[in-house]
């Protein structure tokens, strides 16, 4: 009787070893599946986000052809009508739309695969519209929330393409981050 027991132990250590290498393949299997799944998230991220962000370009782009054939005809315009003029309109929908277009590049190819000249051109287009829209603000008194979006919309379409960036850098953080665990595991 205990010898027949001694080889059910001995199988059942060797089918422990074998459970433990099927857990240690299929930690590979689920690490490999979630790096593939978070790649995957961060490409269609990419995509609609650039896919906004070159709309939001095309929008500033018509702006600026409606205004020209129609000038002050816009409600943010007849706002403005007697302090700002035309060409300073026209002058911020050029470069609201550029300002688009440079973050629709950044949140496509990710922040570090960027030119860094593209990124400081962008940053200085949203700060200079912003400056210039803050100072029509305070200077007529403008406290209207309907056209906070002159001098808020270039800077948050440049943080919406950075925090895109960081958010894929983090969920890649995380899975090598799970990746390290499963080998300190091993290690144990």
């Amino acid at each position: 009787m205990r010898a027949s027991k001694a080889p059910e132990r001995a199988s059942k250590g060797g089918q422990q070893e074998e459970d433990r290498v099927l857990d240690e393949e299929e930690q590979d299997r689920f690490v490999a599946e979630m790096r593939k799944d978070v790649e995957r998230q961060i490409g269609n991220a990419r995509k609609y986000f650039y896919g906004l962000l070159l709309a939001l370009c095309v929008i500033m782009l018509t702006c600026l052809v409606y205004s020209a054939l129609h000038p002050f005809e816009m409600e943010h315009q007849a706002h403005f009508k007697e302090h700002v003029p035309h060409w300073a309109f026209q002058l911020y929908y050029f470069v609201s739309s550029l300002c688009f277009l440079l973050a629709a590049l950044t949140a496509k190819r990710g922040h570090q695969n960027t030119p860094v000249a593209l990124k400081a051109t962008s940053v200085v287009i949203a700060l200079v519209a912003s400056l210039f829209w803050f100072v029509v603000f305070y200077h007529h008194g403008v406290t209207i929330p309907q056209l906070y979006w002159l001098p808020l919309a270039n800077p948050l379409g440049i943080f919406l393409a950075v925090y895109l960036d960081r958010d894929a850098e983090s969920l890649l953080r995380q899975v090598e981050t799970l990746e390290g665990s499963k080998y300190q595991h091993k290690s144990i």
